[in-house]
């Protein structure tokens, strides 16, 4: 079996769907610039959730710079919620 992943975007918030053939560890590297955000010029996400618990903020970084969020994170089947507004 082969590993899915159905990415959604939209007004701040990026959805990641996995369903990976097995429980695995994923060290995902994205690209944000196409994401629109919900203020401001660009998203910079504020939080990182995996299947509605947030993950420690160890476990994720965003270069603004570049634009680039990485996120490590263990799943077979689950949803990845990133938001750029918090609170």
């Amino acid at each position: 079996a082969r590993d899915r992943f159905v990415s959604r975007a939209k007004h701040g918030v990026w959805r990641l769907a996995v369903r990976a053939a097995r429980p695995r560890r994923f060290e995902l590297e994205a690209a944000t610039a196409g994401i629109e955000p919900s203020h401001g010029r660009s998203f910079n996400p504020c939080a990182v959730d995996l299947d509605g618990r947030a993950l420690p903020r160890r476990r994720w970084r965003f270069d603004s710079r570049r634009g680039v969020l990485r996120v490590r994170f263990r799943v077979a089947k689950g949803i990845l919620l990133v938001r750029d507004r918090c609170g």
